[in-house]
């Protein structure tokens, strides 16, 4: 149910969506995988982003991240040096 929700940074801009969730394999939620920014497939990025950083109240209203458009990039080399 979650695939194609919106994906709303802090500070409530919708930014993306949800391309995929990832499970372990007792199916519970690992990450969620979004689609932030870009336009008709270009200049996407995809971002793994742990569920411990996701919080939703309704999957239908979408899921909020704790980091913006413009902080994608510093959010993805913060957790390649991990």
């Amino acid at each position: 149910e979650m695939v194609g929700a919106d994906v709303y940074g802090p500070d409530g801009d919708d930014i993306g969506d949800v391309e995929n969730v990832l499970f372990d394999m007792d199916g519970n939620v690992l990450s969620v995988v979004a689609e932030i920014g870009g336009f008709l497939e270009l200049g996407d990025t995809h971002v793994n982003i742990p569920w411990e950083m996701v919080s939703a109240e309704d999957w239908s209203d979408g899921i909020v991240i704790p980091f913006g458009e413009d902080e994608v990039d510093d959010y993805i080399a913060d957790a390649a040096a991990v």
